[in-house]
């Protein structure tokens, strides 16, 4: 399997649906989808079990924050490739995961993402090259980045400390 899809959520009734069908109308269908719900209590679990036939794995229960649920969709995850995209969150089209698998050519793939506020778009440019200091200082973003899931798995405890 190329990849797996890490959605992280809470109480985001309103676009999880969004960010589900995003990732279901993709043309390229190898990958595994991991949900990780902070427990929510808004119908956003509700919604989620609407797509239980297309989520691999389906974690309803508390965390400690951002970093503690990104970190438990790690443990499960199978892929080669690694690809956060948080509920809220949605493909630009339904043909990327296609168009980047033909580009998977190193550890860490990634690109710049569109950002929607108030009915307006803003073009965020992720630095054009990475190293070590720009994961801690100028991090990329996880919408846009393909990171390999052995390098994840291996380094989940610097996600903890951050």
């Amino acid at each position: 399997m190329e990849f797996t899809i890490i959605t992280i959520c809470r109480n985001i009734k309103d676009t999880i649906g969004r960010t589900c069908e995003s990732i279901i109308n993709q043309t390229y269908q190898y990958f595994e989808w991991i949900v990780v719900d902070g427990n929510s209590d808004d119908g956003t679990y509700e919604i989620l079990q609407t797509y239980k036939n297309r989520i691999d794995y389906l974690i309803h229960e508390p965390d400690s924050g951002i970093y503690n649920a990104m970190n438990k969709g790690i443990r499960y995850a199978n892929g080669e490739y690694l690809l956060f995209l948080n509920g809220g969150d949605e493909f630009y089209s339904n043909d990327i995961l296609e168009k980047i698998k033909k580009k998977l050519n190193s550890d860490i793939v990634y690109g710049d993402i569109i950002v929607k506020q108030s009915n307006k778009e803003f073009l965020f440019r992720n630095q054009r090259k990475l190293c070590k200091k720009s994961l801690f200082k100028n991090t990329i973003s996880h919408p846009a980045a393909f990171i390999k899931t052995e390098i994840s798995k291996k380094n989940i405890h610097l996600k903890e400390l951050i």
